[in-house]
């Protein structure tokens, strides 16, 4: 294989001589590019237009829908949330113990009202604002 330097040669010797159609090296070979940056340099084209027509259709948005946007657009910007979607479902077998105490939970369901996740955060002295600017 001829190195970038040596094609560089024979493409600068073709084009002053005047290209062969007899000659083995082939035209294509004077289009030499980086794949990559070219594929970079698309894929940064498409995503610009991509926002540019989200943009269009939020402001065609009303503004309940907009809420609803902006919601899930900060789930899907939040590291936790991100982390927890693509985490590994866990396919450990449940023990004994374990669907001993899932039965006794639905047991007690079926009897009493659940308890609300702000109250259980309150007997732990724990706020929603604590979990949400956790950093571990």
């Amino acid at each position: 294989m001829a190195s970038s330097t040596g094609r560089s040669r024979q493409a600068t010797a073709c084009l002053r001589s005047g290209f062969d159609k007899n000659r083995s090296w082939p035209p294509a070979s004077v289009f030499i590019y980086n794949k990559a940056a070219v594929n970079a340099a698309i894929m940064a084209t498409n995503v610009i237009q991509e926002k540019h027509q989200l943009h269009k259709m939020v402001d065609l948005l009303a503004p309940e829908q907009a809420h609803a946007l902006r919601a899930l657009v900060e789930v899907m910007l939040d590291t936790v949330a991100r982390a927890l979607a693509n985490a590994a479902v866990d396919e450990e077998p449940l023990t004994r113990d374990d669907e001993k105490a899932l039965d006794e939970a639905r047991e007690w369901l079926k009897h009493n009202k659940g308890i609300p996740h702000e109250q259980v955060l309150a007997e732990l002295g724990i706020t929603s604002d604590d979990i949400e600017n956790y950093k571990g």
